[in-house]
């Protein structure tokens, strides 16, 4: 029988604790059962939303107390244990640090306003929701119990929906403007300089609606994304990529309450020079910079792709597992070469960002160079380390280096001896090393990564 047909046809008693998993306020429950039947999801939550406008702070309160501290795993195998656990999942398996702060955000807060602190966990990470809470803590008790309602109807309606969908419900979620090509020409001067950079924009927050119902209300356009970019490649400049990144996160954030997070990623192309106002495109890899916000703190991801190196000695790869579907023979000197993805994760925004992206760079050359290499993974290491142990203002570098293959070729047929001279470039399939190199004591990564 459809679910929302057996709510129909219930005892008043029955759908009564049917509804109060999905908000514990009685008075709720007991009049959205009593305006029965229904034609179908839209009408309960018409209803339901009428109902919650309704209710008294008592009310509010008597649902509240049904809801765990955010961060704390609901036990049990009630179907309310279950939603919450699911809502809550975004929290699931937190840093150390992180659950502690949320512990004490958590007592701070029910100390401030005597209840538990309330939001609507669906698709949010734990430093999302650890930040809202830290900013609710300066709200006043009226502010407060209008936002309490606000995350108490949310709840209700993804629960309703999920007591009368199948059990299907909404996940993680975001979306933006993907690949907006901008090209800056400075003519302050009769020199003029070029940024050519192609952007990324991804926000978050308050969007449950317009997966759920096509409720458009809190929907900043992709269209007006791209624009900002336009703009504010004109308004402010560019600069360091990292900075204009920085502009873009905080305004898309702090101009719309309803966007929690941000994530601008940035990919530089370079030009070379080849007069006062002509250039080249240059050949090198391309520098790349992500910056997340969420309305309290930004993080900032450097780094590069394409970056090709090739050692043509100076590595081996033996003694490695054998079973039998092995064939590769081992290799007492090789060539090495992959293009490298790097990015590396500053601790503080008071970096000289061209500076660091400059002398990061120069580290990864070097220790690949340096390196005596018996494995790419051992290489990979190397790498990391040694930007980390140049570079004080960084304190994670994630790397994935491509093998790209070079074989030997067989050139017995033609009479010919080949001493290691002559390769044949494969372009796939291809190894592909990654791994991440950390600072002790690195501070929590946050959204950095998101």
């Amino acid at each position: 029988m459809d679910e929302l047909l057996r709510f129909n046809t219930a005892d008043q008693d029955v759908a009564v604790a049917a509804l109060l998993a999905c908000n514990a306020s009685r008075r709720w429950a007991e009049r959205i059962a009593a305006g029965r039947p229904y034609g179908g999801l839209a009408e309960v939550e018409a209803a339901s939303a009428t109902a919650l406008t309704d209710l008294g702070w008592d009310d509010i309160a008597e649902a509240l107390a049904a809801h765990p501290p955010i961060g704390e795993r609901v036990a049990g195998t009630s179907r309310e244990a279950a939603w919450s656990r699911g809502e809550q999942s975004g929290a699931a398996g937190m840093p150390a640090e992180t659950a502690q702060a949320l512990v004490d955000g958590n007592r701070a807060y029910e100390e401030r306003f005597g209840h538990v602190f309330l939001i609507c966990a669906t698709g949010r990470g734990a430093d999302e929701m650890l930040a809202d809470l830290r900013r609710r803590l300066d709200h006043d008790d009226a502010t407060e119990r209008e936002v309490v309602r606000g995350e108490l109807a949310k709840i209700t309606r993804l629960r309703l929906a999920k007591l009368f969908g199948a059990g299907i419900s909404l996940g993680a979620n975001s979306y933006g403007k993907a690949e907006v090509r901008v090209v800056r020409v400075a003519r302050d001067a009769g020199r003029h300089e070029l940024t050519d950079l192609n952007v990324s924009v991804a926000l978050g927050g308050d969007l449950d609606a317009t997966h759920l119902t096509g409720d458009n209300t809190n929907v900043l356009p992709t269209d007006t994304q791209k624009n900002t970019v336009f703009a504010f490649a004109k308004e402010y400049g560019i600069g360091e990529i990292e900075e204009f990144g920085l502009r873009l996160a905080r305004h898309f954030v702090d101009a719309h309450p309803a966007i929690r997070r941000a994530r601008v990623q940035l990919e530089q192309y370079g030009w070379d020079r080849a007069g006062e106002h002509s250039f080249a495109r240059s050949g090198q890899e391309i520098r790349t910079a992500t910056v997340t916000y969420d309305g309290t703190r930004p993080w900032v991801v450097s780094g590069l792709k394409e970056l090709t190196l090739l050692n043509s000695t100076g590595s081996e790869f033996r003694g490695y597992r054998k079973d039998a579907y092995t064939t590769l023979p081992e290799a007492s000197d090789r060539i090495l070469a992959t293009d490298v993805t790097a990015r590396w994760r500053h601790t503080t925004l008071d970096a000289d960002f061209a500076k660091s992206y400059r002398e990061a760079r120069r580290d990864l050359i070097e220790a690949f160079v340096d390196t005596y290499s018996r494995s790419l993974q051992q290489t990979l290491y190397a790498m990391g380390r040694r930007v980390l142990e140049n570079r004080g203002e960084l304190c994670e570098v994630r790397l994935a280096l491509p093998n790209r293959h070079h074989f030997l070729v067989d050139l017995s047929p033609f009479a010919l001896e080949n001493e290691n001279e002559v390769f044949f470039a494969a372009d796939r399939p291809y190894g592909l090393i990654e791994g991440n190199v950390v600072r002790d004591g690195a501070p929590d990564a946050g959204l950095a990564w998101w």
